[in-house]
């Protein structure tokens, strides 16, 4: 398996030194609205480029997200 971590704006880079996942990292934004547009934006590219099998989201901000990406049909629902 191909294990993806997304995560915004990583400060302590020193444990990606010896993960055996790939940690793709994107930056925030400030407002509310702007920050689910780059969340959005980020999740549709990487989306694209991996064509992943399984989405695991952690946090409720990220779901939300993910939900409007499968309502718009920019994911498929059996992602």
């Amino acid at each position: 398996y191909d294990v993806y971590v997304t995560s915004e704006n990583i400060t302590n880079k020193d444990f990606l030194l010896n993960c055996h996942f790939k940690v793709l990292e994107f930056s925030k934004g400030n407002g509310k609205i702007e920050q689910v547009i780059r969340k959005l934006i980020f999740l549709l590219k990487i989306y694209q480029k991996i064509k992943p099998d399984i989405i695991h989201v952690q946090f409720a901000q990220y779901a939300y997200v993910l939900m409007l990406a499968k309502k718009l049909k920019l994911i498929k629902k059996d992602v």
